[in-house]
């Protein structure tokens, strides 16, 4: 009986049998569950009971790693409580709640001046709110804005660079304000920057650069140092066809490393594509969210959803 006990206790401090179980959980089991042993004084018996207790042990780290993985994948990134944003008498953004968790890219759909560019100035700190609250992983963004900020990413529909400045030097002033270590800063720059196709041009100034250019070297500095929240408000203006399909590959990136992407766009197709859930604003309200699959429903398409929502309302 000592003899099994023992040999549970080595496996149990075994990273190859059991890499994930807490100390305290190992300890904890060993100590209930070898009082079995007292039941048995025949040899057998016991070896069985040690066999059994092993097996339910490594079952137990299965499901603990598995409850790990899961809170891993689903830890909410974007919380929206409630959010009301008025303008006068004028009420832009109208009693509206979502969540978006870690791994989902989510797109935010809407007629022109439905809320959109708002909702997303408000979640990101820039625009202050009437009513409700928003939460940026866990974060109130109202009694802790700067903190929120260091943890999220903005992408203006129209962003405005320093012109004065070349390429290369806004970058490092974005990755100086994140506090990016010089090798990793240098690394991400070469990827992304070569991702874009806009290498060669860093060292030009940026009232060089045409639209796309400044787009791209936008969406560079809101990439490169990785942050847990990429906000983005009709990012594929101005893109042309590769830097697009390339944008959307570094958002999955983004997300399969444990980021949200929430972004808002015109572009239903892309939108259908690409976006793990769905949410449609109309006149500062929610009409519908959730998985891509579920808004689309029965229809061909989300174009299809957008317009049907549109003819209701008229």
């Amino acid at each position: 009986c000592r003899y099994n006990t023992e040999q549970i206790i080595l496996r149990l401090n075994c990273s190859t049998y059991f890499p994930t179980v807490p100390y305290f959980i190992k300890i904890g089991r060993v100590a209930k569950l070898c009082r079995f042993f007292t039941l048995f004084t025949n040899t057998a018996l016991q070896h069985i009971s040690c066999c059994v207790i092993i097996n339910f042990i490594q079952y137990t780290n299965l499901f603990y790693t598995e409850l790990c993985q899961e809170r891993l994948c689903k830890q909410r990134m974007l919380k929206i409580e409630n959010l009301t944003k008025k303008y006068g008498d004028k009420v832009a953004v109208d009693n509206l709640s979502l969540e978006i968790k870690s791994g989902e890219i989510y797109g935010f759909i809407g007629h022109n001046g439905a809320g959109k560019t708002t909702t997303i100035k408000s979640c990101c700190g820039l625009l202050k709110f009437d009513e409700g609250e928003i939460y940026v992983d866990g974060i109130s963004i109202k009694e802790n804005p700067l903190e929120c900020k260091r943890r999220l990413s903005y992408l203006p529909d129209n962003p405005d660079l320093y012109d004065f400045m070349a390429g290369i030097r806004y970058l490092n002033f974005v990755a100086d304000i994140y506090g990016m270590p010089q090798e990793e800063r240098e690394t991400q720059i070469k990827k992304l920057a070569d991702m874009f196709g806009i290498t060669a041009d860093l060292a030009q100034p940026i009232s060089s650069y045409s639209h796309g250019m400044k787009q791209k070297l936008a969406l560079i500095s809101a990439f490169m140092h990785k942050p847990k929240l990429v906000l983005l408000d009709e990012p594929f203006v101005g893109l042309d066809p590769l830097a697009s399909h390339r944008m959307k590959e570094e958002m999955r990136e983004a997300c399969r490393e444990g980021a949200a992407v929430f972004f808002s766009t015109h572009v239903l197709e892309v939108a259908e594509k690409l976006c793990d859930k769905i949410a449609i604003i109309r006149d500062g309200k929610l009409i519908v969210s959730g998985p891509t699959k579920e808004v689309k429903g029965a229809a061909e398409s989300l174009e299809d959803v957008f317009l049907k929502l549109e003819e209701d309302d008229e």
